[in-house]
């Protein structure tokens, strides 16, 4: 399912050209909430502590 949206998403034209990562090929949030229609949950957790990263 995944490869299937993201060949459907570089053939509607949308896409910056060239090599990309996942991420900078296709909005993350948007992708990711695509496949909640196929019972796939995500969550984002941040490693950022008070004091910056730790």
């Amino acid at each position: 399912m995944i490869a299937v949206e993201a060949a459907r998403r570089l053939a509607a034209g949308h896409q910056p050209h060239g090599a990309r990562t996942p991420a900078q090929a296709f909005d993350p949030t948007s992708f990711l909430d695509f496949l909640t229609g196929e019972d796939v949950t995500w969550k984002t957790e941040s490693s950022i502590g008070p004091r910056g990263l730790e």
